[in-house]
């Protein structure tokens, strides 16, 4: 009698681990992963000095709403998955240095750097389930206050 109530404990242990990893690798993915969302620009507010237009000097701050272009972090696709705040200051006409945070569902992620001409920024930190992230940040304007925006991430390996 004591050897089957045994085999349903060790059963019953080995399910809430096996559900433990299963959660952990969820929440956050060894490896590189890619987010892909629109973002949809709600503020905007721009100190433009002279000349007029985008010149070194200038600075943005702006706040945003992302939203999912796939069914991603247990939401459909088009759900509300999170928003963005953050200031571009112009370093010359054509290039420019971010600094934003962006939050989704289970941590932030910190966007600081250059932007290349090809609108990629530098990814540097994350927190919660980002927490380690680095990578890049791919903008792509896709109308004057829509963007889509692509989150290449790497984690480094678990030992």
């Amino acid at each position: 009698m004591a050897l089957p109530r045994l085999k349903l404990t060790l059963i019953a242990l080995a399910l809430v681990v096996a559900a433990g990893m299963q959660t952990a690798s969820a929440a956050r993915a060894d490896g590189p992963i890619v987010i892909e969302l629109v973002s949809v620009t709600t503020s905007l507010k721009k100190t433009d000095k002279k000349p007029t237009g985008p010149s070194r000097g200038d600075v943005y701050f702006s706040t945003s709403v992302l939203y999912n272009v796939r069914a991603q972090f247990g939401k459909p696709r088009a759900a509300r998955v999170g928003s963005d705040r953050g200031t571009v200051t112009f370093v010359t006409r054509a290039t420019s240095r971010v600094s934003v945070t962006v939050t989704l569902p289970g941590g932030t992620l910190t966007v600081r750097g250059l932007v290349g001409a090809d609108g990629t920024a530098p990814v540097v930190a994350g927190s919660g389930r980002y927490a380690g992230a680095s990578g890049a940040l791919i903008i792509k304007q896709t109308g004057p206050s829509t963007a889509l925006n692509l989150y290449r991430l790497s984690y480094p390996l678990s030992a």
